[in-house]
C-alpha cells in the first residue's frame, strides 16, 4: 500500500472517530441539559406545591376566625385557588401515584368543600356548626402537611438530593440518595385516616385590574433625563449606567444598569420604581435599630412624605423594611415601599415602590367613620382578644379603598391576627396572620 493511500485511510479513520466523538459528546450533552431540565422542572413544582399548602394552611386559620359571609366567601374562592394549584404542581412530581392517595384527597376535597360552602354562603345560607367542625379538621389536617412539606424542602435543599433521581441510578452514586418518593411516606401516613367530606358546587371570582393615577397624570421624560436621574438616585455618574430593555404595561419604566445594579424609573414623571444591588453581603454586622436608620433617611432623601414603619424580615444579611403612606393618623396600606439595608456597611442594596406608585394619589381629607369603634368592636370574632385599634386604607380587588378600624388581636393558638372593620359599612374586610419570628414580623 503505498504511502499516499494510508495516509488517505488514516484521515478517514481520524475524521470518522472525531465525528463519532462529537456526536456522543452532543448526545450526552442533550441528555444532561434534558435532565438538568426535567429536574428544575421537578424543584419548581416542590416549590409550588409548598407554596400552595402554606397558603391553604394560612387561609383555614384565618376561616375560624371570619365573622361574616363577604370574608367567608372569599376565603373560600382562595381556597379553591390554593388546591387546583397544588393539584397541579402535585401531578408534576415524580411520585407513584398510591403513594399519596390521602394526600390528593385531602387537597381535592378542601377545594370541592371551599366551592360548596360558597355556593350555599351566594344564596344566602349561613355556615353551620358542621361546617365550621369540618373546616377545624381541615385546618388540622393542613398544617400537618405543610409543617412536613417545609421539612422535605429542607432535606432536599441541604442534602443535594435529585428528585428525578429513580432508585436504580441510586447505585452509581458515592452516597446513597434515597427516592425523592421516600421523603413523603411518613406524610401519607399522617393521612391514613382523613375524614371523608359530602360537598357539591361550583365557585369563581376575579381580580381586577387598574393604572396608576400618578404616573399617568405626569409629562413624559426622555430615556436621557431618566439616566441622570437614575444616576443621581445612586450616586453614579451617568455616563456609567447602561441603558437596558424597556418596560411597558400598566407601569412603563427605563431600565438601567450599573456595576451589580439594576434601576427603574418610570417613563412619566421620572419616579423612582425600584433598583436591587446583588453585591454579596457577607457579614452581619449592624443591629437591627441601626438598619432602620439607614432605611429611614434613605426615603426621607427620596420622598418629603410621611411614613410608618410597618413590617421588617431579615434574611441573607439584609433588613427589609416595609412602610405604608401615613397622614392624618391614618396609615395607607394600599401606598407600601420596601427598603432594604445590607447589614455590614448600611448600604441600601433594593428599593421598590411599585405598589406606592401604582396606589398613591392626591386623596381629600378622610371623614370620620360612618360606625363608631364600639360597634366595629362588636364586628370583630368573641374568640379573639382585640390588644389595640388604629384607622387603615386597605386595598381590596373592588377598586375600592375603605377606611377602617384595625383590631390587632390575641388569637386562641397565641397567634396575633389583624381584623379589618369597614369604617363604613361593618363589613370584615380583611384578616391577617402576624407572623412573629427572631428574624422579623410578616403577614399572612
Amino acid at each position: 500500500m503505498s504511502t499516499k493511500r494510508l495516509i488517505q485511510i488514516t484521515s478517514l479513520v481520524a475524521a470518522i472517530i472525531f465525528t463519532l466523538s462529537a456526536l456522543t459528546w452532543i448526545g450526552y450533552a442533550r441528555a444532561s441539559s434534558y435532565h438538568t431540565e426535567l429536574e428544575y422542572t421537578y424543584r419548581r413544582a416542590l416549590n409550588d406545591l409548598n407554596t400552595h399548602i402554606g397558603s391553604m394552611n394560612i387561609t383555614l386559620t384565618k376561616a375560624g376566625y371570619a365573622n361574616t359571609v363577604q370574608q367567608q366567601n372569599g376565603m373560600a374562592g382562595q381556597l379553591m385557588r390554593d388546591a387546583g394549584g397544588a393539584k397541579a404542581a402535585l401531578a408534576i412530581l415524580p411520585i407513584g401515584s398510591d403513594s399519596l392517595n390521602n394526600v390528593n384527597k385531602f387537597i381535592s376535597q378542601t377545594g370541592d368543600f371551599a366551592s360548596s360552602i360558597s355556593s350555599r354562603l351566594s344564596a344566602g345560607e349561613s355556615l353551620t356548626d358542621e361546617d365550621k367542625n369540618i373546616m377545624q379538621q381541615l385546618s388540622q389536617y393542613c398544617n400537618i402537611l405543610a409543617a412536613n412539606l417545609n421539612e422535605i424542602q429542607k432535606e432536599i435543599t441541604g442534602q443535594n438530593v435529585i428528585i428525578g433521581q429513580s432508585e436504580s441510578m441510586l447505585n452509581y452514586l458515592e452516597q446513597n440518595q434515597p427516592p425523592f418518593e421516600d421523603y413523603f411516606l411518613s406524610t401519607a401516613e399522617e393521612f391514613a385516616n382523613y375524614p371523608t367530606l359530602i360537598y357539591d358546587g361550583p365557585f369563581s371570582d376575579h381580580m381586577t385590574q387598574k393604572t396608576s393615577e400618578m404616573v399617568s397624570n405626569s409629562e413624559l421624560i426622555s430615556e436621557d433625563i431618566a439616566k441622570q436621574m437614575a444616576a443621581q438616585y445612586l450616586h453614579v455618574n451617568p455616563s456609567d449606567m447602561t441603558p437596558t430593555n424597556d418596560t411597558e404595561g400598566s407601569l412603563p419604566l427605563y431600565n438601567f444598569h450599573v456595576n451589580h445594579t439594576r434601576i427603574s424609573i418610570t417613563k412619566q414623571g421620572g419616579h423612582l420604581a425600584s433598583f436591587i444591588n446583588t453585591r454579596p453581603i457577607t457579614s452581619l454586622l449592624l443591629q437591627l435599630d441601626e438598619a432602620k436608620q439607614y432605611a429611614k433617611a434613605y426615603l426621607e432623601y427620596i420622598h418629603q412624605m410621611e411614613f410608618a414603619e410597618t413590617y421588617y424580615v431579615i434574611y441573607d444579611n439584609m433588613c427589609t423594611i416595609q412602610y405604608a403612606y401615613h397622614k392624618d393618623n391614618i396609615v395607607y396600606y394600599t401606598d407600601l415601599i420596601k427598603v432594604s439595608v445590607a447589614m455590614d456597611t448600611g448600604e441600601i442594596v433594593e428599593y421598590n415602590a411599585d405598589t406606592f406608585l401604582m396606589n398613591h394619589k392626591e386623596r381629600p381629607l378622610m371623614l370620620e367613620p360612618a360606625i363608631t369603634e364600639d360597634v366595629a368592636r362588636e364586628k370583630v370574632s368573641k374568640v379573639l382578644s382585640i390588644e389595640s385599634v388604629r384607622k387603615a386604607v386597605i386595598p381590596t380587588t373592588r377598586q375600592e379603598e375603605p377606611l377602617c378600624y384595625e383590631f390587632l388581636c390575641h388569637g386562641q393558638n397565641d397567634e396575633q391576627v389583624l381584623v379589618y372593620i369597614n369604617g363604613e359599612t361593618g363589613m370584615e374586610e380583611q384578616i391577617l396572620i402576624l407572623i412573629e419570628t427572631d428574624d422579623g414580623i410578616l403577614t399572612q
